[in-house]
């Protein structure tokens, strides 16, 4: 793996900045997940490639649930949300960020 970048100097560090990272976001509203399911949604982001490593985060708490985010295909990530809690959750309205590291 290489990760591309440009170095700047301030007045005391060197900081490296990555240019092979491409980020999206979305307004999610996962429906209401029982026990032993999943919910996904697709996000398209240009460019991405099915070697390409892609994570993702929401801006509330999953609350236990696991969140994957694989590239699906060529410029899409599958972003899922699988529940093994025992119970129901309902998430809400939330920001869905997806960042790639392109290969």
């Amino acid at each position: 793996m290489k990760l591309t970048g440009k170095y700047t100097k301030d007045a005391v560090n060197f900081i490296f900045y990555p240019t092979n990272f491409v980020d999206a976001s979305t307004t999610w509203n996962p429906a209401n997940i029982v026990n032993n399911a999943s919910t996904s949604v697709v996000v398209n982001i240009t460019g991405v490639k099915m070697t390409d490593f892609a994570w993702a985060s929401l801006s509330t708490d999953v609350q236990g649930l696991a969140l994957n985010a694989p590239v699906s295909s060529t410029s899409n990530v599958t972003c899922i949300l699988m529940n093994n809690t025992g119970g129901a959750i309902n998430l809400g309205d939330s920001t869905l960020y997806v960042r790639v590291m392109k290969r």
